[in-house]
């Protein structure tokens, strides 16, 4: 039987959830840094940058891999490099989606994810001035709703 210390709360349970959200595509990690309830919890905005950082870089490297391709095939109609490269873009699709996936699953187990490289510039993102100042105006809003409520 688990122990109370290891069975995480709600707020936990939510933070991974939507934190694994995130790394489904780039849509979500960007949609999840401006809802108000989501974009306040800096472990989902970790994640979301981190994953906005990570699908940046695998689409830059997909398109490059595929205008490469296009550019041989332009060079050498019949040439072989240009068919061997285009044909790589299939399997790279596929790794870079199951490697989503597997970021999500161990997110959502609450298991600790940093990417080397990316982890200290999303870290540094997530907590930077942008988000300090949204969390401000954010909290502004409610103080200003809250308070014509009364």
């Amino acid at each position: 039987m688990k122990s109370q210390a290891s069975i995480p709360n709600c707020a936990e349970r939510f933070d991974r959830f939507v934190s694994a959200l995130a790394y489904f595509t780039i849509l979500p990690a960007i949609v999840l840094l401006f809802i108000p309830h989501s974009g306040k919890r800096s472990a989902v905005r970790f994640h979301a940058c981190q994953s906005i950082f990570l699908n940046a870089i695998l689409m830059i490297a997909f398109v490059s891999l595929d205008m490469v391709a296009s550019f041989q095939q332009f060079l050498q109609p019949d040439g072989a490099a240009a068919a061997s490269l285009a044909q790589l873009l299939l399997p790279a699709s596929i790794a870079g989606m199951l490697a989503c996936v597997a970021y999500a699953t161990r997110v959502a187990m609450g298991k600790a994810f940093r990417i080397p490289l990316l982890s200290a510039l999303a870290e540094r993102e997530a907590n930077g001035a942008f988000f300090r100042l949204l969390d401000a105006s954010r909290s502004h809003d409610h103080e200003t709703l809250f308070n014509a409520t009364r």
